[in-house]
């Protein structure tokens, strides 16, 4: 009877290793299932997020360049200041000389703004890393892509300037214009070329002394 029992009790300890492994093995496979499962999610999420980083970059790069073309725009005003004024009375059909009516002509005036463009883009150069602003080169003759592995382009042109209104006084001749820039960027995004537009609209006055 004693025999049994020491046997019984020996059984009983012989099988206690086996229940654990029994346990142990749907356990790791639990455990190494949640850390698949996290890893996976953590590179969507992170292919996500750097896609949309990207847009983000590609329409603020947009919008700073066309903010850029208005300076060029008021730059100009500031320089050529009678020319600007006298093409702006025409298209609006005053006589810039005599302030009477005329025949409107917005010729003058879209001769006048057609330089407003930055007549090339900013490319970035072969090999170079994003993030670094010293690997942009300004490409005058407008390349393409040939000239770097992105095709990441910012340009900036106008898309219309208006005279709103006008005013002659004793010692100067005012114009309020209204400004319309385009900026674009071009970036590459998963092996595509996207490109992202952005205008920006300015309200700015023009003084010419008499």
């Amino acid at each position: 009877m004693k025999r049994l029992r020491a046997r019984s009790r020996l059984d009983l300890v012989r099988g206690r290793p086996r229940s654990r492994e029994a346990v142990s093995i749907p356990l790791v496979v639990v455990i190494s299932s949640v850390l698949f499962i996290m890893l996976v999610s953590y590179t969507v999420t992170r292919t996500t997020v750097k896609k949309q980083f990207k847009k983000t970059m590609g329409q603020v790069k947009a919008t700073y360049m066309a903010k850029a073309g208005i300076q060029h725009a008021i730059l100009k005003l500031r320089i050529l200041p009678n020319e600007g004024y006298k093409a702006g009375a025409l298209a609006r059909g005053i006589c810039p000389f005599t302030g009477t009516p005329t025949t409107a002509d917005q010729r003058p005036l879209d001769f006048y703004i057609s330089d407003l463009h930055s007549r090339g883009s900013v490319k970035r150069k072969l090999g170079g890393a994003e993030d670094s602003p010293n690997n942009y080169v300004f490409d005058a003759a407008f390349l393409g892509a040939a000239n770097d592995d992105t095709a990441t382009a910012w340009s900036y042109g106008i898309e219309e300037m208006n005279v709103l209104a006008s005013q002659v006084t004793a010692n100067s001749d005012i114009q309020a214009l209204e400004i319309k820039m385009i900026g674009t960027s071009v970036h590459n995004i998963a092996g595509v070329e996207v490109e992202f537009k952005d205008r920006v609209t300015k309200v700015v006055q023009s003084e010419v002394a008499r």
